[in-house]
């Protein structure tokens, strides 16, 4: 009934400070839609826009829009995946399945077998730095991901600021930090200004799925049941 990333993004009210970490950007962000992102078993996203009749969160499949190398190593990846050429996804990299699929090949390019056979396995690796192999493959993966997130704040304007969930990106917090995810966030040319006002956000799932949901629901079902109940006997609504 309802898309995870669609339930996050009606819990983003109840993000605070304390259960999140600011990437990039101001401490607060604009009155504009905002965005929830991020990688687990597939690539999540949708954008919550506010207004005067309340709040709105619309799910979207922004995961299947098709990778975008941003460099030499990157376009060496695409075209292990898709060698005559064709459809490649973002989710087929950005997902926790996709982090071992960027790892073997990554390790198909340097010519050696996988020594990693889990996406749980590769980023314990990489925080570890007991693996060049795991550690070159976070690199890219949060970098791409900076990539696909710009894209994103610019196509919806979301100044409101840009939450990163899902199941992937917490175990390699550090390492994100120290990526090339901002840089790659920002390096939009001209928006580059507009991107510097976005705050970027990464937050811990916890039970903000469980609250969205139900705010969903109380807004959706509850509210409406009120107000129907309230103009069958009289009262004003």
């Amino acid at each position: 009934m309802l898309n995870d990333f669609e339930a996050l993004g009606y819990a983003l009210d109840d993000v605070r400070d304390t259960d999140s970490l600011l990437l990039c950007g101001p401490d607060a962000g604009g009155d504009g839609p905002a965005l929830v992102v991020g990688p687990g078993t597939g690539l999540g996203a949708a954008v919550r826009v506010a207004g005067a009749t309340g709040v709105r969160v619309l799910a979207s499949e922004a995961g299947q829009m098709d990778f975008a190398p941003g460099n030499a190593r990157e376009r060496e990846v695409l075209a292990h995946l898709a060698p005559n050429g064709g459809y490649v996804p973002y989710e087929r990299i950005l997902s926790g399945p996709g982090l071992l699929t960027l790892y073997t090949t990554l390790c198909a390019l340097r010519g050696q077998p996988p020594r990693l056979a889990t996406p749980e396995a590769v980023t314990a690796a990489a925080c570890a730095g007991s693996d060049p192999d795991a550690i070159e493959t976070v690199d890219v993966f949060c970098a791409a991901l900076g990539s696909f997130v710009g894209n994103l704040a610019m196509a919806f304007m979301a100044d409101g600021g840009v939450y990163l969930a899902g199941g992937v990106l917490p175990e390699m917090r550090k390492l994100l930090q120290d990526s090339h995810f901002v840089q790659r966030f920002l390096g939009k040319g001209g928006m580059r200004e507009f991107l510097q006002r976005v705050p970027v956000r990464l937050i811990e799932h916890g039970r903000h799925g469980v609250m969205g949901a139900a705010r969903w629901y109380f807004d959706t079902y509850m509210r409406s049941s009120m107000r129907r109940r309230a103009m069958g006997d009289g009262t004003p609504a």
